[in-house]
């Protein structure tokens, strides 16, 4: 049993299991189910508290286990963070505990162009852009974003308008993770050019 306020986020991070398996369920204050019936060997994905009040988590052997089972998870509160993007620039941030989402916020005052520019090769680390028609591009790992992992055009049209880059891993994924948001606008206008590149 543990205590929530409406709003807050919660990751049940499964860590050891000996013995049997064994299933979860985890109930509201008012009784009703939230998730479940779970493998106690997987993780509970991320959940948010719709009501403030005592939840119940109840770990339900199987009938026909008569052996202890010994167990260790953790249950992690999410806690999410929001910063300012500006495009061209570099982002250096990291998923600190399982569950969490980066935000990145920023604004346009035109229609605008754009290529997401991949610095991290990991396929557990996705991103997803969102504003004023929707979503565009939901979920896509890191290491599919661009260069010829990416089959078509890279180039994403925006409207004016606000906007929020989430990034998030699987699972319990953590880890640090890396891109630019390019204005295709403020590309060189070189018809050539040599250097190095990464």
């Amino acid at each position: 049993r543990f205590d929530a306020h409406a709003g807050e986020r919660y990751f049940f991070d499964y860590s050891s299991l000996s013995g049997d398996n064994f299933t979860l369920r985890l109930f509201d204050p008012s009784g009703a189910l939230v998730s479940g019936p779970n493998w106690f060997s997987n993780d509970i994905d991320v959940f948010t508290a719709d009501q403030t009040g005592s939840y119940v988590l109840a770990l339900e052997g199987r009938i026909y286990n008569g052996s202890p089972s010994h167990y260790q998870f953790n249950r992690q509160r999410v806690l999410d963070a929001s910063t300012a993007l500006t495009l061209g620039n570099r982002v250096d941030a990291s998923i600190e505990h399982a569950g969490q989402r980066q935000a990145f916020t920023f604004s346009l005052s035109a229609d605008t162009q754009v290529v997401f520019d991949s610095l991290t090769n990991h396929g557990s680390i996705r991103w997803t852009l969102a504003g004023p028609n929707g979503t565009l591009g939901s979920a896509r790992s890191f290491n599919y974003s661009d260069s010829a992992e990416l089959g078509g055009a890279t180039a994403i049209a925006l409207v004016a308008g606000s906007y929020t880059l989430t990034v998030d891993a699987d699972g319990d994924i953590t880890g640090a993770f890396a891109f630019r948001l390019l204005d295709l606008a403020d590309a060189a206008g070189n018809s050539a050019s040599a250097g190095p590149f990464a």
